[in-house]
């Protein structure tokens, strides 16, 4: 993985999530983010890691994996540019749910939870369009998993 410290306030506004969001909260989040580069094969979080990250794809590809009962990883998932993955960085216990990993090269944001976090309890039009994300994100997830049960 590398790391590019701060990314413009403009490029987060580019997500759904963010465009609505006041100038004051788009600086504390672009001061708390950080873009980064996985190449393909790499694991962006391993399934009950710490979600210190709320992770935007930016460019490639991201697989959703959880481990099954034989211990056999499963993809449930791929997320492509503009999805949101380690939606747990918002949500209690703030641990990973799924295994991420890049199955191409991947570029993402990197929002650190903890500023999101505070962000959501001081503005509540930045929270509601964060949350409404996440709601989109679950739903995606539990649409592909849907699928990927249906198929096997």
């Amino acid at each position: 993985m590398t790391t590019t410290k701060m990314v413009s306030p403009e490029r987060i506004r580019r997500y759904p999530c963010f465009g609505a969001v006041s100038e004051e909260s788009l600086e504390k989040l672009a001061m708390a983010t950080e873009e980064r580069r996985f190449v393909a094969g790499e694991f962006l979080c391993r399934e009950g890691d710490r979600a210190d990250y709320l992770y935007i794809i930016a460019e490639g590809e991201v697989e959703i994996q959880v481990e099954l009962g034989s211990g056999e990883m499963a993809t449930v998932d791929i997320l492509v540019a503009g999805e949101m993955a380690v939606w747990s960085a918002v949500v209690k216990p703030y641990r990973a749910r799924f295994a991420c990993v890049a199955k191409t090269d991947v570029t993402v944001l990197a929002l650190e939870s903890v500023t999101l976090r505070e962000l959501t309890q001081k503005d509540h039009e930045f929270g509601f369009g964060l949350m409404r994300g996440v709601a989109t994100a679950l739903a995606h997830r539990l649409a592909g998993a849907r699928i990927q049960l249906a198929a096997s």
